[in-house]
């Protein structure tokens, strides 16, 4: 079965990131063989983040640019995003390069390959820096989760997801 891939990317002030993290993605998806689709949200940014997203989508027809006229938040921006997304899997990936574009393959492989319905990416799985604070509280309420719900997850702030499509209305 060939599966779209629909990669969300909500953005709000990330004109440093915005265009490396874009490419980077396309990149990824551009040898993965699988149609896809780029969805940018912009949420109402100040900076260059629209005008940098709309300068690339203008050369490459994967990308589809939203703009929020000012800024709803982070949860919003991906509502847009779920709204307009025709992929049968799809991710969900920060625009500020905390987690790697290279990394979207090992969240969407699992669902291809029908192991897993949801995947979440993890910080904690690789050397990443994080103030202490943030990571104390990080990993307590991942653990509080992880009782509750009987997960097993390392990062529950993650911003990196992938999911089935038919799970959407649950998000939305």
């Amino acid at each position: 079965m060939m599966f779209k891939v629909s990669i969300i990317v909500p953005a709000f002030n990330e004109e440093k990131t915005i265009g490396q993290c874009i490419l980077q993605t396309y990149e990824v998806l551009n040898h993965s063989g699988l149609e896809y689709e780029i969805i940018v949200i912009d949420d109402g940014s100040k900076d260059e983040t629209f005008k940098i997203v709309k300068n690339i989508a203008s050369s490459i027809k994967a990308i589809k640019l939203i703009k929020h006229e000012k800024n709803l938040g982070k949860g919003e921006a991906i509502k847009t995003g779920l709204n307009v997304a025709s992929g049968d899997i799809i991710c969900i990936i920060d625009a500020d390069l905390e987690y790697s574009p290279k990394d979207i393959p090992s969240l969407i492989n699992p669902i291809i390959e029908g192991k897993a319905n949801i995947v979440y990416g993890s910080r904690f799985l690789k050397n990443n820096i994080m103030n202490f604070f943030r990571r104390f509280g990080n990993i307590l309420l991942t653990n509080i989760a992880n009782i509750l719900y009987d997960l097993k997850l390392t990062d529950i702030m993650t911003g990196s997801k992938a999911f089935k499509k038919k799970f959407r209305k649950n998000l939305a």
